[in-house]
């Protein structure tokens, strides 16, 4: 047998494990991403509050949501400098 075949076969065994082991307990990893998507659409439409008074409105996406969500306040600041880099 070929080295490259015996590589991929063990890659492709590898990432099936992974996968399989990820969908055996999906709200293991699934809840942890809704609630900080949750929580970057709370910030969002805060800022949005906030923001509308002076004119200032950030799209709330699901994109949006989850970079807020996962990197915080550096991921508002980030999503703002976008926003004003781009228009």
């Amino acid at each position: 047998m070929d080295v490259n075949l015996i590589v991929a076969i063990a890659v492709g065994l590898v990432v099936l494990y992974v996968l399989l082991k990820a969908l055996a307990s999906p709200g293991r990893y699934l809840w942890p991403v809704v609630y900080r998507g949750a929580m970057g659409a709370l910030a969002l439409w805060a800022v949005n509050t906030v923001g509308g008074q002076f004119g200032f409105q950030l799209g709330l996406n699901p994109i949006n949501a989850l970079v807020a969500g996962f990197l915080g306040v550096p991921g508002l600041c980030l999503l703002v400098a976008v926003k004003y880099l781009l228009a």
